[in-house]
């Protein structure tokens, strides 16, 4: 009996683990996000660094409705909609389904 309850706690601890492992979530889903999102990594669907996040909107139910971020190595800021981006907290971590080719193809944000 103690083993099938260390093994019940063994397994719990681990689904745990898993869950927390995967916390990242659709970004457009998260209601008030922390006030790191602001500076975020954003990193494209391969894991690619590409830039950094500059601003996040929140649509009136403070909802994350788009971000602006800056390409690396560029002076460019880009604008996506947050459908397309998933938010991993514990890193502070943004991901564009995107390649980074096809993100660094996108329309910049003109500024001034």
């Amino acid at each position: 009996m103690k083993i099938i309850t260390t093994l019940a706690v063994s397994s719990a601890v681990m689904l745990l683990l898993a869950g927390a492992a995967n916390a990242t979530v659709v970004l457009s889903s998260l209601s008030n996000p922390p006030n790191k999102i602001a500076y975020a990594r954003v990193v494209d669907e391969k894991g690619t660094t590409v830039g950094a996040a500059q601003r996040v909107e929140l649509d009136a139910n403070r909802r994350p409705s788009k971000v602006e971020f800056a390409l690396l190595g560029t002076e460019k800021i880009v604008a996506l909609d947050s459908s397309k981006l998933s938010y991993d907290e514990p890193k502070n971590v943004l991901t564009v389904n995107l390649e980074k080719g096809q993100i660094v193809q996108l329309a910049v944000i003109p500024r001034g």
